[in-house]
């Protein structure tokens, strides 16, 4: 009877040891999928002084794709970088590749006045967007949108493309820089059942060089689908000659057995569902166990 005792303190002490080591869980770094139904950013600005206008309605707007990763924890979000926040082509836009004359397909495409008639052309490609941002607090699901930085991914080439007849000018300006964002207030986290959603307001102006300055507005919305929440361990008791372990209910749960933490089998018992949790019977078969439960 004393021999029965002591085992069964031995291993209850050991299974809330494995209780102990299987909450230490923490959701890790997650890419979030860009949602181009619901991403949408308008470019504004100027070129040699003169500003944007539409070619045709539209044309100043267009949806984005791509990924963003952010580490997300129970009060903090940071941007983390290698993102690929990429604009989409939204048609067919003057002047072609390089500043010559002609069309070809582009992400935006603007038109300047000059002296009250269209003098010129451009139109924006390969735009793709990196976010960073320090560690930043979340109140509720709500952060300060303000601390996040908006860089031009070089190695994707982003240029305006431009041709003026009225000025006599035509080319391409490479589009590069960072800069902060002047929204601080509308972007959020929250999580619905495993998907956890992003939402960003932004607006940004970079100055590639002299008398061009280009400002993009809009939002950007994301998701990632959260991994399973891994089953938990929540309570024990000795019920005869048996352990009766109950641990949250997951899909296709199994019981695990081991006397040294290396080595795991399966163990032997009978499982039932009680509401949200389910519950695990094993006979006390060892002078000290841990279980764990996947």
């Amino acid at each position: 009877m004393r021999n029965q005792t002591d085992s069964t303190l031995r291993t209850t002490f050991l299974l809330m040891c494995g209780i102990f080591l299987a909450g230490a869980w923490q959701l890790p770094a997650a890419v979030f999928t860009i949602d181009p139904s619901q991403s949408q950013i308008t470019l504004s600005g100027t070129f040699d002084g003169y500003t944007f206008s539409p070619q045709a309605a539209g044309s100043l707007t267009t949806s984005y794709e791509g990924n963003l990763n952010a580490a997300v924890s129970g009060s903090t979000i940071q941007f983390t970088g290698s993102s690929t926040v990429t604009a989409m082509v939204n048609g067919t836009w003057q002047p072609e590749s390089g500043g010559a004359v002609g069309s070809a397909p582009a992400d935006y495409g603007g038109e300047i006045t000059v002296l009250f008639f269209v003098g010129g052309y451009g139109a924006a490609r390969n735009l793709v967007m990196d976010l960073t941002s320090p560690i930043l607090t979340l109140t509720g699901t709500n952060f300060d949108s303000s601390q996040l930085i908006m860089t031009l991914v070089t190695n994707s080439n982003p240029v305006m493309d431009y041709q003026s007849s009225a000025l006599g000018e035509s080319g391409s300006v490479a589009l590069s820089g960072s800069a902060t964002n002047a929204i601080a207030t509308g972007s959020y986290v929250s999580t619905s059942s495993n998907v956890m959603q992003l939402v960003i307001q932004l607006q940004t102006t970079l100055t590639p060089t002299n008398g061009t300055a280009i400002t993009l507005t809009g939002q950007i919305v994301a998701t990632n689908v959260l991994p399973p929440v891994p089953p938990q361990i929540v309570r024990s008791a000795v019920v005869g000659g048996n352990f009766v372990i109950t641990a949250t209910n997951s899909t296709q749960s199994q019981l695990f057995i081991s006397t040294n933490l290396t080595t795991w089998t399966m163990a032997n018992f009978t499982a039932a569902t009680n509401g949200g949790f389910i519950l695990f019977t094993t006979p006390v078969s060892h002078a000290h166990a841990y279980f764990r439960v996947q």
